[in-house]
């Protein structure tokens, strides 16, 4: 019997790789005679520089029923003020970044109003564009005037689009409404090496770029991932990285970005997978660590890709944690079904992996980089007074110069 009232079922999307593995989900629940399909879609998908993949939805034949815009367009003081930045952050608390109202169950389908959803859940923050009111709850319900505040008001730390043979080295990047560093449509030829970026929506974003190289990275508390391939990006190989604690996974393809390499990689400790492959081919993974990913140390769905002579190591008290799955189809807790099955990590073992590398103390690396600026705004100054000794004479104190002066041969 027919429910006289059909469930509604409600889909967010927030980019193409998230609706590729869902349009399947929405079209079986469309074709269910008790249940009602609603589209939100957010993120890039309604975003013009991503050519609107929400488009897209709708010519596959679904309504979107509504659009919600989290990542404003552009750097302009003017985007910047509508969304207060991309963000709010605890510098002294874990720093992982406060939840927007737009994006919680309570804004979507309890149709709560967002003052009052700020007032339910710590760590949550909402502005109020009429009012130009920014409403924040704490992570521990304490004013925030006793904490150390900061507000997300840049896209990348260092972007490129359609440039080619760049070369980012030793930079720390946090609170990067996007990433870090991004190597963007047309880019090619790039490479990151020994880089720090925590706290951004992706630590190294690849998006229709070719031919780059990320190594010696350490990567760790960003919103989506580590390392993002995404818009067939191809010829990509990372190398030598450190991935931790990254809301969806250290390392991820998809959207046709073919021909990567990931290799002397450590991932571990990701709140949901180790590396991701989605919509892909020709994947290679060989000789990295993924130790304790939550949910599953590698994810595989609708992509082809080679594995071998990698370390797995699980929690002993996460039962449900996986070594590997497919698409939540065949999954795998240890490595001996998983061989025997597919035929892959033939020389890979389960257990007994290096130990792991300490995580970075973001207290000290804030107060590093504070004192770093302090530093250079002192050198600064004396360069800008004259702030120039020169010795006269035996008895006259050593000599010291600015920068400028070093420059200018002075």
């Amino acid at each position: 019997m027919a429910r006289a009232t059909p469930r509604k079922i409600c889909v967010v999307l927030v980019d193409r790789a998230n609706y590729g593995r869902l349009k399947p989900v929405m079209h079986a629940i469309a074709a269910h005679q008790e249940l009602e399909l609603q589209v939100l879609a957010a993120g890039t998908m309604v975003l013009e520089r991503f050519h609107q993949p929400v488009q897209v939805v709708r010519e596959d034949g679904f309504q979107v029923d509504g659009e919600v815009y989290i990542e404003l367009e552009g750097s302009t003081p003017v985007t910047m003020a509508k969304s207060v930045g991309f963000g709010v952050v605890e510098m002294d608390g874990n720093q992982f970044r406060y939840r927007r109202v737009n994006t919680t169950k309570e804004y979507h389908v309890d149709k709560m109003d967002p003052i009052d959803i700020v007032a339910k859940l710590p760590s949550s923050f909402h502005y109020d564009e009429t009012t130009k009111m920014l409403y924040i709850h704490t992570s521990d319900d304490r004013p925030p005037t006793s904490h150390e505040i900061e507000l997300e008001r840049r896209d990348n730390g260092i972007g490129m689009m359609g440039k080619h043979y760049v070369t980012v080295i030793g930079f720390t990047f946090r609170h990067q409404g996007d990433s870090g560093i991004s190597f963007f449509i047309g880019s090619s030829d790039g490479v990151a090496i020994n880089n720090t970026v925590w706290g951004s929506r992706q630590g190294i974003r690849v998006y229709g770029a070719s031919n780059i190289l990320a190594y010696g990275n350490t990567l760790f508390r960003n919103e989506n991932c580590g390392i993002y391939f995404a818009k067939q990006s191809t010829n990509s190989s990372v190398v030598h990285n450190i991935m931790y604690e990254n809301l969806l996974a250290g390392v991820r393809w998809s959207s046709r970005s073919t021909e990567g390499l990931a290799t002397d990689n450590i991932v571990f400790d990701n709140l949901d997978r180790g590396i991701l492959i989605e919509d892909t081919e020709h994947i290679a993974l060989s000789a990295n660590e993924l130790v304790n990913n939550k949910n599953s140390q590698i994810l595989v769905r609708d992509s082809g890709y080679s594995s071998d002579v990698n370390c797995f190591q699980m929690d002993p008290g996460e039962p449900d944690q996986l070594l590997a799955e497919y698409w939540y189809v065949d999954r795998y807790r240890t490595l001996r079904p998983y061989q025997e099955e597919k035929q892959l990590d033939l020389y890979s073992h389960e257990g007994n992996c290096p130990p792991l590398p300490a995580k970075v103390d973001v207290h000290k690396l804030n107060a590093e980089a504070i004192a770093y600026a302090e530093r250079a705004r002192q050198i600064l100054n004396a360069a800008l007074e004259g702030g120039t000794q020169k010795a006269n004479g035996p008895g006259s104190p050593a000599s010291t110069r600015s920068w400028l002066d070093w420059l200018l041969g002075r």
